[in-house]
């Protein structure tokens, strides 16, 4: 039995839906309002049919608590995971009003490195904060990137803002300057999906193999995707986030994707072996120093990559003119019994009972 939602449809007898606002392979994001409070909410569902896939409920509630262990201001805030009456799973999140860096791509092309950095950053802090516990998103894209518009995003000083990280003023060139800030660019950009996000163990990543499902279905956007993701290798760590970065980045700047080929076996092919060409080449005008940073951070080995995000972090804040909100080094891997994601203090004790209670019910139907 499925359950199509429409526009002023009741669900779980406390949301008001709205409108539908956005559909993926996995599921079905709507607006509503909650009925009580007036509250506007984004409610999202698994797609029909995908309720009866364990690994796809397995996903929805890893996207729950991996948002719940990472107390991030970039990072959305889930408040509720509930059931629909038909049994399928979904998540109370936060609405979002604005558009993805893949939107703003498609408008503009490219985008200037000094506004750029500052678009970045706050991702990098977010990122680099699930890095730290353990956490690696394995699925950067612009697509994934949300860019909340002006006159909905958290003014300075306000809860949950970055404070002393915004845009610098337009005085900022591309050269690096000391510019002071005027408002809060952590509260105007989202990292968002973290459904395919794993914890990393002294053993390899928890759960799936780190580059495809269970099933052989390859976890990512393979534009994306770093060498060790692509070939499913079991020890994926925060590393490919730089991959997916320096990709972002490359794009963002140039117009191009780097691993952009004819066909996606020629894709796949140009990732593993690193024939991509280095940036400066096409960007001449670009600092030395990104060039060379961004360069490092696609190469097929890892161990050649920066350490961390904050060595990326600590460069492109440089040129955006703001404070890079700190984040600890990666963490160690964990041994398996200590994986569990620990909700971190904004989240309601609602929110890890309901998750435990689908993720029993999935681990049932495995």
């Amino acid at each position: 039995m499925t359950i199509n939602l429409v526009p002023g449809a009741l669900v779980a007898s406390r949301y008001r839906v709205d409108r539908q606002l956005a559909e993926g392979g996995m599921g079905v994001i709507w607006a509503a309002t909650h009925l009580a409070s007036g509250e506007r909410v984004a409610l999202k569902l698994l797609r029909p049919g995908a309720t009866e896939d364990a690994s796809t409920r397995r996903r929805l509630l890893r996207e729950a608590r991996v948002a719940a262990a990472v107390d991030h201001p970039s990072v959305p805030s889930i408040h509720d995971v509930l059931e629909l009456d038909n049994g399928t799973p979904f998540l109370v999140m936060d609405l979002l009003e604005g558009e993805s860096l893949r939107d703003r791509l498609v408008r503009e092309s490219q985008i200037p490195l000094p506004e750029l950095s500052r678009i970045l950053l706050p991702v990098i802090s977010a990122v680099g904060a699930a890095h730290a516990l353990g956490i690696v998103h394995r699925d950067l894209k612009p697509d994934n990137i949300f860019l909340l518009a002006p006159d909905v995003a958290a003014p300075p000083g306000a809860p949950g803002a970055d404070a002393g990280a915004g845009a610098a003023d337009e005085s900022c060139s591309v050269a690096p300057a000391p510019c002071v800030p005027d408002d809060d660019a952590g509260a105007r950009v989202r990292v968002l999906d973290f459904g395919i996000a794993k914890l990393t163990t002294a053993h390899g990543v928890t759960g799936w193999t780190s580059g495809r499902t269970e099933t052989g279905e390859m976890l990512g956007t393979p534009y994306y995707m770093s060498p060790e993701q692509i070939l499913g290798e079991h020890d994926v760590d925060h590393r490919t986030d730089l991959w997916s970065l320096g990709v972002i980045l490359y794009e963002c700047l140039t117009s191009i994707r780097p691993t952009e080929a004819e066909n996606m076996g020629k894709v796949l092919k140009r990732i593993l072996t690193g024939a991509i060409r280095p940036i400066g080449e096409i960007a001449p005008a670009l600092p030395a120093d990104v060039a060379a940073m961004i360069d490092r951070m696609l190469r097929p080995d890892r161990a050649q990559r920066p350490a961390d995000l904050r060595e990326v972090g600590a460069l492109l804040a440089r040129y955006a003119g703001v404070a890079l909100r700190p984040f600890g080094p990666p963490a160690a891997p964990r041994e398996p019994e200590s994986d569990a994601l620990a909700p971190s203090a904004r989240n309601s004790d609602a929110l890890s009972a309901g998750a435990a209670e689908l993720d029993g019910e999935a681990s049932t139907a495995t």
